[in-house]
């Protein structure tokens, strides 16, 4: 029987569970927290190309508008007190989190799912989505090396120590499949297109602070990359076939750091520099440097290619770099 496991924790994938009832649209109600971000937006796109109704939570006074123009009906609230949207929550056929929040709040949030959801009405148990990242399979790189490891959804991994809080999240998401929730956690890899991301955009601010776009050491550490509107749409599938308890990864390709690097270096007219460990930190900022740019977090989407027929449209992040979204976000002063 096979079973995932992160150190002395583990799950097992063909425990029983509940029957989980899919998601399909038309006049389905979807509650997003995080709707406002880079990857939340071109997931509430997808959830409204599926004919949900979509609410989000608004936590400040101007994202109210900005959910609003993007058709979606704002909540006022916080992830520290679902008390006042409760009913939103109870109401919904499926939760979304998406957003980036800091890990130690991750789990709270989910006991409080946990409580609101578990009480849920309806003839079929609420959905969850939770975003999760492939930095928790992540092999640490400080010389910048590359590693052959590469995980699919249910292959045993062991997290880098400041990513075991995020596992046990995970695991506590999975688990609510037990309680007639149907949960599934989502890993995104490196995410890229539309000008956005996380490593990509830190890689043109090294330039405006050194002169160089810079990788760290060797520059061969490669995280797995999908683009933000095929990572999306994965969302949209999990809802409609997903199992219970399942996690699902997306990934289209890789490009290790001096790559990047070098596409970046090419756009701006400078060249490319290695930095040291702490260099890195000095020039993004100690979680950054080490979660992102140093580590090889290398997946493999086995799971969902297999059971939600999740295909990649987006396959090449070189040359959105060089010819796409990003020469024309550095072109006009937005990188």
């Amino acid at each position: 029987m096979p079973v995932t496991s992160v150190g002395a924790r583990s799950v097992d994938r063909e425990r029983p569970r509940p029957v989980g009832t899919a998601v399909t649209g038309g006049g389905g109600r979807a509650f997003v927290l995080g709707a406002t971000g880079y990857l939340g937006r071109q997931v509430v796109a997808v959830l409204q190309d599926e004919g949900f109704d979509v609410a989000a939570l608004s936590r400040r006074p101007d994202s109210a508008a900005e959910l609003a123009a993007m058709g979606v009906r704002p909540v006022a609230g916080s992830i520290d007190d679902l008390g006042p949207y409760e009913a939103e929550l109870r109401s919904a056929d499926a939760v979304v989190v998406v957003g980036r929040m800091p890990y130690e709040r991750e789990e709270p949030l989910v006991a409080d799912l946990e409580r609101v959801l578990g009480v849920a009405s309806g003839a079929s148990p609420p959905t969850l989505l939770f975003t999760s990242g492939t930095g928790v399979l992540g092999v640490p790189a400080p010389e910048g090396q590359w590693d052959q490891r590469s995980f699919a959804e249910d292959d045993d991994f062991t997290p880098p120590p400041w990513l075991q809080l995020r596992v046990r999240t995970e695991h506590r998401v999975r688990r609510l499949a037990d309680r007639g929730i149907r949960s599934m956690v989502i890993r995104p890899p490196l995410i890229w297109g539309l000008g956005g991301s996380l490593q990509v955009p830190a890689v043109f601010r090294s330039v405006r602070t050194t002169g160089h776009a810079c990788y760290v050491g060797s520059g061969l550490a490669v995280y797995s990359n999908v683009h933000v509107v095929d990572l999306a749409r994965l969302y949209g599938l999990a809802l409609r076939r997903g199992s219970p308890g399942a996690v699902y990864h997306a990934v289209a390709g890789e490009l290790d750091f001096r790559g990047i690097a070098e596409a970046v270096a090419t756009v701006t007219g400078t060249t490319t520099r290695s930095l040291t460990a702490d260099e890195a930190s000095q020039v993004w900022g100690p979680a950054v440097a080490r979660t992102g740019l140093s580590t090889n977090s290398r997946s493999r989407a086995v799971v969902s290619r297999a059971e939600l027929g999740w295909a990649p449209v987006h396959l090449d992040l070189r040359a959105d770099i060089l010819t796409g979204s990003y020469r024309r976000a550095h072109a006009a002063g937005e990188l």
